[in-house]
C-alpha cells in the first residue's frame, strides 16, 4: 500500500550541528523522529552466510554428542571468499531510475530503515566527512513521485522480495523569498556534486603522485645512470605536479603564512558549496558564474593530471627500469 508523504526541508540545528554542541547539558533534548522516507520491513528468516549455515548444523550436532566433521579445504575458502547476504531497499523516481540504494539489516523480524531524501554522496572513495555533517552526504533528491523495493543477495544472486511500492516527496512549505524551481536547483546541485567528485578524486590522486614522484627520486638515486638526462626529466615531472597543485589547491607559501591565495578550484569550489548547500531557494547569479569558472578550470588540471599520470610519469618509468632502478609502487612488474 502506498507509504505516508515524505516531507522536504532544510532541517534546522538550532544548538549546533551535533546533539548540544556547544551548549552541553544546558538544554533538555531527545532524538527527532528519522528525517526523510521511512521504510519498514518484515522478514520471516534472516539471511545466513555459509559460516553460520555451519556452525548452526555444528551446534545441533554438538548438543547431539556427535561428531563435527571438517567440510575440507574448499568448503572452508568458500566461507572465507564469501560476501555476507545483504538486504537492499532501492528507491527510484517516476521515470524508474535509481535514486538511492539503501543497505538494510538481514536478521529475522522488523526492521525499520529511513532514506533522507538525498541521493548518494559523489565525493571520492577515501574522502573523510566534513564539517558540518558527521558523515558523507550527497544533495536533496526534488520532490515528487518515488517508488521502493525490497531485494536480498545471497551469494551472488539478488531476488526482488517486494516490488516497487509508491510514495510521495512533498515540499514542507514555501520559502518567504521568491527563490529558483526545484527542478534547477537540483540540477545545479547535481553539477556541483559532479564537480566535487572530480576534485575529491583530484586531491587523493596528488597524494599519490606526490609520494610516486618522491619514490621515484630515491630509485634514480639508486639507478646506474649518470646525474643528467633522467634527474632533468624527473624535475620535469615535479615541476609539473607543483604547478597542478597551486592551480587546484592556491600558492601553497602564502597558505603556509595565512595570507588568502588568489581564487583557485578548491576556494571557488567551497563558496558555492557553502552558499548554497544547505539551502533550497537555489543559487544566485554569482553562485552561477563561480561554479562556470570552477568547472573550466577544474577541466584543465583534469587533462594535465591524467597526462602526468598516464603518459609522463609512465615513460619516466620506464626509462629508469631500462637504467637498473628499483620498481616503485603502481608501476608495471618489470620482465626478469
Amino acid at each position: 500500500m502506498p507509504g505516508r508523504k515524505a516531507w522536504w526541508y532544510m532541517e534546522r540545528h538550532p544548538l549546533g550541528f551535533t546533539g548540544g554542541a556547544a551548549q552541553g547539558h544546558s538544554y533538555f533534548r531527545a532524538p527527532n523522529p528519522p528525517f526523510g522516507a521511512v521504510f519498514t520491513y518484515y522478514l520471516k528468516d534472516g539471511l545466513k552466510s555459509l559460516e553460520a549455515i555451519r556452525q548452526e548444523d555444528e551446534k545441533d550436532r554438538l548438543e547431539n554428542w556427535e561428531d563435527t566433521p571438517f567440510g575440507g579445504f574448499d568448503a572452508t575458502a568458500d566461507e572465507i571468499l564469501e560476501v555476507k547476504p545483504e538486504i537492499w531497499l532501492t528507491v527510484r523516481d517516476s521515470e524508474g531510475n535509481v535514486v538511492r540504494r539503501l543497505e538494510g539489516n538481514t536478521e529475522k523480524g522488523f526492521h525499520r530503515l529511513a532514506w533522507d531524501l538525498r541521493f548518494p554522496a559523489m565525493d571520492a572513495v577515501g574522502t573523510g566527512p566534513g564539517y558540518p555533517s558527521e558523515e558523507l552526504q550527497g544533495f536533496l533528491a526534488a520532490p515528487g513521485n518515488y517508488t521502493v523495493s525490497l531485494s536480498k543477495t545471497v551469494r551472488g544472486e539478488t531476488t526482488e522480495l517486494v516490488g516497487p511500492q509508491p510514495f510521495e516527496v512533498e515540499r514542507l512549505r514555501e520559502g518567504a523569498l521568491p527563490g529558483a524551481d526545484t527542478a534547477d536547483v537540483v540540477a545545479f546541485w547535481e553539477r556541483l556534486s559532479t564537480l566535487q567528485r572530480g576534485v575529491t578524486a583530484a586531491d587523493i590522486a596528488l597524494e599519490g603522485l606526490e609520494k610516486k614522484v618522491s619514490d621515484m627520486k630515491i630509485a634514480l638515486g639508486r639507478s646506474r645512470s649518470s646525474p643528467d638526462a633522467l634527474d632533468d626529466q624527473w624535475r620535469t615531472v615535479r615541476t609539473e605536479l607543483n604547478d597542478i597543485v597551486t592551480l587546484l589547491n592556491g600558492n601553497q607559501a602564502m597558505a603556509s603564512i595565512g595570507q588568502e591565495p588568489v581564487a583557485n578550484v578548491q576556494s571557488r569550489l567551497g563558496k558555492v558549496l557553502v552558499g548554497t548547500g544547505n539551502s533550497t531557494y537555489g543559487p544566485t547569479p554569482t553562485h552561477r558564474q563561480t561554479l562556470e569558472y570552477a568547472e573550466n578550470e577544474f577541466e584543465i588540471i583534469r587533462l594535465r593530471m591524467n597526462t602526468l599520470h598516464e603518459t609522463t610519469i609512465p615513460a619516466l618509468e620506464t626509462a629508469l627500469i631500462a637504467a637498473g632502478a628499483p620498481w616503485t609502487a603502481g608501476g608495471v612488474i618489470p620482465a626478469q
